[in-house]
């Protein structure tokens, strides 16, 4: 998907057509060429387009919630590759703003990578165990490694599937449940593989948990009324 956006988002004649470039420039004749796409693409390809969208929202609910510019190791690690080239082409430039040379910024990186935030442990925790989704590198035919992931649920996100279907036909309060995940759904749908936009809707994945949790503790206190009558009797 980002091949095909970037193709059309590119104004060279030779990538998608001879006019494209002066479509380009044409904001409104644009959107509606790239709507009229879409949409032929959708009613053409429905299942397809389904599928993707699918994978696509489950790529989103899958991404890391931990900074990882909050992980000193992982920080200075990319402050190397992002700056290898520069001091090779332009050394004076860190000169210039952070008033180091290449040796003392070798000597904060070593010192920063050491550093150890008291908080990161329970950060990884929360990363690994409060994702609505997670992935694992897919595999093709012969075993070897796909370029797409596998997903599986994370317990939180398992939490809020059970709890948003079991809502409606169990809980009591089913048809609150049933207002959140018609709109939950159709917002998935039309913001799907950008992370930063679910979270307007995040606090919906958490009513769900307390659906599920509402109806765990029903299940129990049933149990427990039965078992006392039992008793009784």
């Amino acid at each position: 998907m980002t091949i095909f956006k970037k193709r059309l988002n590119s104004k060279s004649s030779d990538l998608v057509h001879p006019d494209w470039d002066a479509l380009n420039e044409n904001d409104a004749r644009f959107s509606k060429v790239a709507r009229a796409f879409w949409l032929e693409a959708v009613l053409r390809n429905p299942l397809q387009f389904i599928m993707m969208t699918g994978k696509t929202v489950a790529t989103a609910l899958s991404g890391s919630t931990l900074n990882l510019h909050l992980d000193p190791e992982s920080f200075w690690k990319a402050q190397s590759k992002r700056s290898a080239r520069r001091w090779q082409t332009e050394p004076q430039y860190f000169q210039r703003l952070f008033s180091l040379n290449q040796a003392e910024f070798e000597r904060r990186r070593a010192k920063g990578r050491q550093r150890k935030f008291v908080f990161l442990p329970a950060m990884r925790w929360v990363d690994r165990h409060l994702r609505w989704w997670g992935y694992v590198p897919g595999s093709s035919g012969g075993g070897a490694i796909s370029d797409f992931p596998v997903f599986e649920p994370r317990p939180l996100g398992l939490m809020t599937s059970v709890g948003g279907i079991s809502g409606l036909p169990f809980s009591q309060k089913r048809l609150q449940c049933l207002a959140l995940f018609l709109p939950l759904l159709l917002y998935l749908a039309g913001t799907y593989a950008v992370r930063r936009y679910f979270q307007p809707v995040d606090w919906i994945g958490f009513v769900f948990v307390g659906v599920f949790l509402a109806l765990i503790f029903q299940v129990l206190s049933a149990i427990h009324s039965y078992g006392r009558r039992f008793q009784q009797a």
